[in-house]
């Protein structure tokens, strides 16, 4: 259609804000535990022949759970509640970092096994503020970049009322994670 502006969600043409929309039903519903959601969205205007995931997720019991994903991809909580952040590793040693800000506690991170860290964050109670959590991971290993392509990091974000989601990194790039956002509501 020319001068369309908008995305393709499957074989279904939408506009940017139908398709974030339609995601977002499909998140806030639930899934039945260990279903995995993956959707593309191809949107023309971003550039030729580009395909973006929107999010290749793992979301565990989104019926019942305080914590929800919102459609910019930022997280949703009560306050009060703690929060949980698992990084995983499928090759020893876990090298991930946590850069956590506008959090009511953080506890120091801990290192369960060589595999794991954790760390567990509460917001503050004020509706509306905003915090966030940059999970960095490091394929890398030696000091000139080697990686074994069969690695993955995997990040679960748990809520102590309910609600987890999980995302996973595969190398390239040997550094790469994420800044997961949270607002109280």
């Amino acid at each position: 259609m020319a001068g369309y502006v908008g995305c393709w969600l499957y074989s279904k043409q939408l506009d940017s804000s139908s398709a974030l929309s339609f995601l977002t039903a499909k998140i806030r519903r639930g899934v039945r535990h260990s279903q995995h959601l993956t959707f593309i969205v191809w949107c023309p205007h971003l550039g030729p022949l580009q395909i973006i995931p929107f999010r290749k997720a793992h979301v565990e019991s989104g019926a019942g759970g305080t914590m929800r994903v919102m459609p910019t991809g930022d997280f949703e909580v009560e306050a009060g509640e703690d929060i949980t952040f698992t990084v995983l590793r499928k090759i020893p040693p876990c090298k991930a970092s946590f850069d956590c800000q506008g959090w009511q506690r953080c506890n120091p991170d801990n290192s369960t096994n060589a595999t794991t860290r954790i760390k567990v964050c509460a917001p503050t109670s004020n509706s509306g503020a905003q915090s966030s959590c940059t999970i960095t991971v490091d394929f890398r290993n030696d000091t000139s970049g080697t990686f074994n392509p069969n690695d993955s990091y995997s990040i679960t974000i748990s809520a102590s009322k309910g609600g987890s989601f999980t995302d996973t990194f595969t190398p390239p790039p040997v550094l790469n994670g994420q800044t997961y956002t949270f607002t109280v509501e």
